[in-house]
C-alpha cells in the first residue's frame, strides 16, 4: 500500500522504512507543529501509533488536541529547566521560539506570550511508562535543541531513532556541533542527514542503520500528502465532470425530444392554418355567390316592380283576371 508522507522533508518516509513492521508503535514529537501539515507523526498516527506531542503555540496546540485524541498533547515549551518562559510567536508563520533561544529572535519574533516550560527528563518521567519503548523521538524546537539534548539523561531514555533539526531556524547553517557530542557519548550513531535534520540510532538498534543508506526514493512507494490531496481533488473534479456530461447528455436528449415535439406541433399548426385558409376561401366564395344571387333576386324584383307599374300591365289586368277565373273553374270540373 502506498505510503502517504506528511513531513516537510520526507522524514517520515525514512522512519517508516525502518519501523513499518512495528505494530502500534510509540513516538515523542517535540515541536509537533500541526497534526497534519508538515507533521512527522501524522502517517504513523493514521497507522495506529500514538505518543506524546509537545507544541506551545496555542493555535497549533488546539488543532492537535482536536485531531489527536489517542495522543498525549502538551502545551509547554522545552528547555533545560522547569518553570515558565516567554514564547515568541512568528507573525503569520506559526513559528515559535522561547526567549532564551537567541538564534531565532531576529527571524520569527512578533509577539510574546507566557507559557510553562519543562525538561525532557520530566516529560519522560511523567508521561511515558518505564516499560514503554519509544520508537522514535523528533526534536524541532527552534534553537533549543542543545538545551534539551545536553540536559537529558540518555541512560534512562533511549528512543530507537532520534531525528533532530540540525540547522539554525529558517536557514541552512548547521548548529549540531553544540549537542551532537552528547548523543555520541550516550552511544548513538549518526546514520543520515537530509540537509535539515540528522538521524541517529540507539546502540541497541544499530541493525536499523541499513535503512538509512539512501534518501527517499521510488522504491519506498510513497506519495506526498499534498499530491494525494491534488489527486483526490482531480478525482472529485473528474467525477463531477463525468456526472455533468451525463446530465448534459440527458438534457440534450430531452431537448431533442422536445424539439421533435415542437416540430410536430408546428406541422399540425401549419396544417390547421392551411385548412382554415381553405375554409376561409370557400366561405368567401360562398359569400360571393350569395351576393351574386342576392343581386340577381334584387334585379328580378326590380324588373317585376317596373313591369307592374307599366301601362301594359294595367291594360291586361282584366284579361289576367279572366284567365285566373277560367283556371279555377277548370279545376272544379
Amino acid at each position: 500500500m502506498t505510503f502517504v508522507s506528511y513531513a516537510q522533508n520526507f522524514e517520515d518516509v525514512l522512519l517508516w522504512r525502518a519501523l513499518k513492521d512495528v505494530d502500534q508503535g510509540f513516538y515523542v514529537d517535540l515541536g509537533a507543529w500541526s497534526p497534519i501539515e508538515d507533521s512527522v507523526t501524522a502517517a504513523f498516527y493514521a497507522a495506529g501509533w500514538h505518543g506524546v506531542n509537545v507544541e506551545p503555540n496555542p493555535e497549533l496546540f488546539a488543532e492537535l488536541t482536536s485531531a489527536r485524541s489517542r495522543d498525549i498533547n502538551l502545551a509547554v515549551a522545552m528547555s533545560d529547566t522547569e518553570g515558565a518562559t516567554q514564547l515568541l510567536l512568528g507573525n503569520n508563520t506559526g513559528l515559535a521560539c522561547i526567549a532564551e533561544s537567541t538564534q531565532a529572535h531576529n527571524e520569527i519574533r512578533a509577539r510574546a506570550i507566557d507559557v510553562p516550560c519543562t525538561t525532557l527528563n520530566n516529560l519522560v518521567a511523567t508521561y511515558i511508562p518505564s516499560n514503554q519503548p519509544v520508537h522514535f523521538l523528533k526534536i524541532d524546537i527552534e534553537g533549543m535543541e542543545a538545551a534539551v539534548v545536553n540536559h537529558t539523561n540518555w541512560a534512562n531514555f533511549q528512543p530507537w531513532i532520534i531525528v533532530i533539526e540540525s540547522t539554525k531556524p529558517l536557514s541552512m547553517i548547521p548548529n549540531f556541533d553544540g549537542w551532537e557530542p552528547t548523543l555520541f557519548t550516550a552511544g548513538y550513531q549518526f546514520v543520515y542527514t537530509d540537509g535539515i535534520n540528522r538521524f541517529y540510532v540507539a546502540p541497541a538498534f544499530t541493525h536499523l542503520k541499513k535503512y538509512f543508506c539512501h534518501p527517499p526514493n521510488y522504491f519506498d512507494d510513497f506519495i506526498s500528502h499534498s499530491t494525494r490531496l491534488l489527486q483526490n481533488s482531480y478525482t472529485e473534479v473528474s467525477n463531477w465532470a463525468t456526472e455533468l456530461e451525463l446530465n448534459v447528455q440527458i438534457h440534450r436528449s430531452k431537448f431533442t425530444q422536445l424539439d421533435e415535439e415542437i416540430t410536430g406541433l408546428r406541422t399540425q399548426i401549419e396544417q390547421q392554418q392551411a385548412e382554415i385558409q381553405q375554409q376561409q376561401a370557400e366561405i368567401q366564395q360562398q359569400q360571393a355567390e350569395i351576393q351574386q344571387q342576392q343581386a340577381e333576386i334584387q334585379q328580378h324584383i326590380s324588373v317585376m316592380a317596373a313591369l307592374k307599374e307599366s301601362t301594359s300591365w294595367r291594360i291586361t289586368a282584366p284579361l289576367r283576371a279572366l284567365v285566373n277565373r277560367f283556371k279555377r273553374n277548370s279545376q272544379r270540373l
